[in-house]
């Protein structure tokens, strides 16, 4: 499933660029999200907590930066996760664009999801809608963090951040 979701911070397009392949400080401004980086360059393990409806899955996984161009400003990842309790899995590849808007920057990120397990019988609106909320909490803390430093409820190993939902 395809998913395109676009936002808009009140800040500059270099400073945000310099936040997005910061990829360990970017995700931990995703609600739900705690990331540490490996050996590796540019690979990463971590945790994702999201709720669909009523149900609660806390993922377990590997993301990979699969490549940053400086020129367009885009940066692309490759995001895989298995379900904790349960079988389901979740895989995405995950492209974000900056570009100049005004004073701000907009960031265009498209998704292409895969999911499998329970959650996978929830249909497109409803996934639609928590990447939806999940990209607006993420453009709050994300601006926070780039005009303000560390986000408040910050901790040694990532930001406290709730579940994520579109409720």
């Amino acid at each position: 499933m395809k998913i395109t979701n676009s936002f808009t911070v009140a800040t500059p397009l270099q400073e945000t660029w310099e936040a997005i392949v910061d990829v360990q400080r970017t995700a931990n401004c995703l609600p739900g999200a705690s990331v540490e980086a490996t050996d590796e360059a540019g690979v990463f393990v971590g945790r994702m907590r999201v709720k669909l409806g009523a149900v609660v899955t806390e993922y377990s996984g590997i993301a990979r930066v699969l490549e940053i161009d400086e020129d367009s400003r885009t940066i692309s990842f490759d995001v895989e996760g298995r379900e904790l309790r349960g079988h389901g899995t979740a895989a995405a590849t995950i492209t974000n664009q900056l570009t100049e808007d005004g004073q701000g920057t907009c960031v265009t990120v498209e998704t292409d999801l895969n999911v499998s397990g329970a959650q996978a019988q929830f249909g497109r609106g409803l996934m639609a809608d928590v990447a939806g909320a999940m990209l607006d909490k993420f453009a709050l803390r994300l601006e926070q963090e780039i005009v303000s430093g560390p986000v408040a409820g910050d901790t040694a190993h990532g930001r406290k951040s709730g579940d994520l939902s579109a409720s």
